[in-house]
């Protein structure tokens, strides 16, 4: 199929529109030069093009052999298809309107004869290429009124149109029998037109490459329309689930494309091929298996949209050779629907795929280092996911108040900064990944533990930081899980620091005059993990030297409000922790000792 003519047809269509019916009536009655001596609404297009071609100096530049449009010419006379009688047509219009003619002028009398010869009330078996001009130009339309920028003689329109002509043209069949796996593949070859214009329109400086959006839809659509079901029962089900997913899969596809045009620059169309099986093994894994609980609509296009970013910068992981596979992809969506149907809450809907798309993306980024030969990334993306919900939504059954006191997005971001900060030490990105198993399991415990709530959200954000950056730093010391959660190290270190603060509250007044709280308590957990890290050993053998000097710093800061603040609290710990992991007690702390230390006496 000769896309050039397409992209004419489209662009004559739309201007026919945008100028109005009556005016284009009327110019069209007042340049008859557009096909010298013929009433191209009164004779046939096979009368036409074959008494254009024969009779006019173009037999030769067009439809002889090596012509532009020779594929659709038989000898002396056009194939008997329609589908090559209405492309010779179009370029009948096309030749006219360009020999001394204004070509922008001519498309509208151009669009007024197209649509009269392509009135499926005159002919309902259109022909292939009558079918994509108009479906184009329908849609084409829809977007001009939301942005006229994306008229149909935009490059970059041309080139979606150019890349949605040739999709379509891949599975029409040219005798034009439409039947219903034509009718579904239209439907999603439109999806992507839609979403490929809704697209230039958010991303006006989108280099649309049109092999590249040809790559993805060829790798994407024709396999799946070939796997469209004969049964009506089936046919219903792939209709209505994929209606559903093709606008925002398309979407997300694109908006990928558009937002890192690096990655598809040249001719390199790994990636492409890569989208276009997830893409693929999306479509097919909704249609057979429909949409429920947690495989829902939203959280179907979130898995993906978290898979395509994989397939983007890791196109390897889906395709084996030159060959995208789309079983690969579609395993990997799949084993990420079923986990996500078991977890717990409040892992169990959105926010589950929040973190999940997170887990996602950092493992595919990482797969030459999470993953070994025994293991294959999606499953190693699985087992992070489930490692980093279990141990927080234990803590949060453990620990009813951090309903109220954490959001659900807090809690993702405390997965996402315990992922990202791990990831900065090769060493620790191993299938078992026991150093942030450990931290996860550490931080889930001491929210468990926080029973007065003494730390907020966003506390908890930061500490997850401090933990899974000390754990990258200094593997194998405090937060290397053991048989269980209670032994790591980490995990006793923050429940020492957090009991203390609760007996704190215990105290005459505590509640009024205690430090312990909030930012003050975060950054004791931060000065006290930094030097635990820096000599665990020490640590652990001095963790009850550690209890006794939290209890009688805050019992200063209670007894003595004016004198013993959270700065001077901090301060203090500062001083003090040094010599109590090196195993000296700390003794009568009293008030007066306390200021001459604040003074550096």
């Amino acid at each position: 199929m000769n896309i050039v003519l397409i992209q004419f047809a489209v662009q004559s269509i739309v201007r026919l529109s945008q100028v109005g019916k009556d005016i284009a009536e009327q110019r069209a009655r007042n340049t008859p030069a557009l096909l010298p001596g013929l009433d191209p609404q009164d004779l046939s297009r096979n009368t036409v093009v074959n008494g254009f071609f024969t009779s006019s100096a173009w037999s030769k530049e067009y439809v002889a052999e090596g012509g532009e449009y020779a594929e659709f010419w038989d000898g002396d006379q056009s194939k008997t298809d329609k589908n090559s009688i209405d492309s010779l047509y179009v370029g009948v219009l096309k030749i006219s309107a360009s020999q001394g003619m204004d070509f922008e002028a001519a498309l509208t009398p151009s669009g007024t004869t197209l649509l009269a010869q392509f009135d499926p009330g005159k002919d309902p078996n259109l022909s292939p290429f009558a079918r994509i001009a108009l479906t184009a130009a329908d849609i084409v339309l829809d977007y001009l009124a939301v942005d006229p920028s994306i008229a149909s003689d935009n490059p970059n329109s041309q080139k979606m149109i150019a890349a949605f002509a040739a999709a379509m043209a891949d599975f029409l069949p040219d005798n034009g029998d439409f039947g219903p796996k034509e009718k579904f593949g239209e439907r999603l070859a439109s999806g992507f037109l839609r979403a490929g214009l809704k697209t230039i329109t958010t991303h006006p400086d989108w280099v649309v490459e049109k092999e590249h959006v040809s790559t993805l839809l060829k790798n994407s659509l024709k396999p799946v329309i070939e796997s469209f079901p004969s049964t009506i029962a089936g046919q219903i089900q792939w209709n209505r689930v994929t209606e559903s997913i093709i606008g925002p899969a398309a979407q997300a596809a694109l908006e990928t494309i558009a937002a890192n045009q690096k990655a598809f620059l040249g001719d390199r169309f790994d990636p492409d091929k890569a989208m276009g099986a997830v893409t693929q093994a999306l479509l097919v894994e909704a249609a057979e298996n429909g949409l429920h609980d947690q495989f829902t609509k939203e959280g179907l296009i979130g898995l993906y949209q978290a898979t395509l970013a994989v397939a983007k910068v890791k196109p390897e992981l889906f395709i084996v050779g030159n060959t995208p596979k789309h079983e690969l992809a579609r395993d990997a969506l799949k084993s990420f629907a079923s986990v996500l149907e078991s977890s717990p809450p409040p892992f169990d809907h959105e926010t589950g795929i929040t973190l999940f798309a997170i887990a996602i993306e950092i493992v595919g980024e990482n797969a030459h280092r999470f993953a070994d030969p025994k293991n294959d990334w999606h499953g190693v993306a699985v087992k992070v996911f489930e490692n980093l919900t279990a141990p927080i939504a234990q803590s949060v059954k453990d620990n009813e108040g951090l309903k109220n006191a954490i959001s659900r997005e807090q809690l993702v971001e405390v997965g996402r900064i315990v992922l990202t900060e791990i990831t900065t030490n090769p060493t620790l990105i191993t299938h078992d990944a026991k150093e942030w198993n450990g931290v996860i399991a550490a931080i889930s415990k001491a929210m468990a533990a926080d029973e007065h709530l003494l730390l907020t959200g966003e506390d908890w954000k930061v500490i997850a930081s401090i933990a899974a950056t000390e754990a990258a730093a200094n593997p194998a010391r405090l937060f290397k899980m053991g048989s269980s959660p209670e032994e790591v190290l980490g995990a006793k270190l923050l429940n020492l620091i957090l009991k203390a603060a609760s007996k704190a509250l215990l105290l005459e007044q505590g509640k009024e005059h205690t430090v312990l709280v909030g930012k003050t308590l975060r950054e004791a957990i931060n000065i006290i993990l930094v030097a635990a890290s820096g000599n665990a050993k020490a640590i652990l053998a001095n963790m009850n030297l550690l209890g006794k000097l939290l209890d009688e710093l805050n019992e200063l800061a209670v007894a003595f409000p004016m004198e013993i603040g959270s700065k001077e609290w901090l301060h203090l710990l500062r001083l003090l922790l040094g010599p109590t992991l090196d195993g000296t007690p700390v003794g009568n702390l009293d008030i007066e000792r306390a200021i001459r230390l604040l003074k550096g006496e």
